[in-house]
């Protein structure tokens, strides 16, 4: 099944949870495929972006947005508009190793 979650999904599921996280669930089990459009993801950054989030997503240890690619067009940018851009190694490498070292 194929889905497109408005922006104030986005935003409860990420910040608060409940029902609108179950949804990222599913999307994660594979029962459902999120579709996404830049427009959107230009209104989530920008609402994300109030201030009234800004407590709530330091709770939710959401203060950093990565870019995780093998786009090497993309990479050479490093980040775009504070987002930073990462191979996946560098970041499993950067903020999971131990975890990959205890399962490799």
């Amino acid at each position: 099944m194929r889905v497109v979650l408005d922006v104030n999904i986005w935003i409860s599921a990420l910040l608060w949870g409940g029902l609108p996280s179950q949804i990222l669930h599913l999307s994660r089990q594979n029962k459902i495929t999120i579709f996404v459009s830049e427009s959107l993801l230009g209104e989530l950054e920008t609402t994300l972006k109030r201030t009234k989030f800004k407590n709530q997503l330091k709770k939710r240890n959401h203060t950093v947005e990565y870019l995780i690619t093998g786009d090497q067009d993309l990479l050479v940018l490093d980040n775009f508009r504070g987002i930073l851009i990462m191979k996946p190694t560098d970041f499993l490498n950067c903020y999971f190793l131990s975890e990959r070292n205890n399962n490799g």
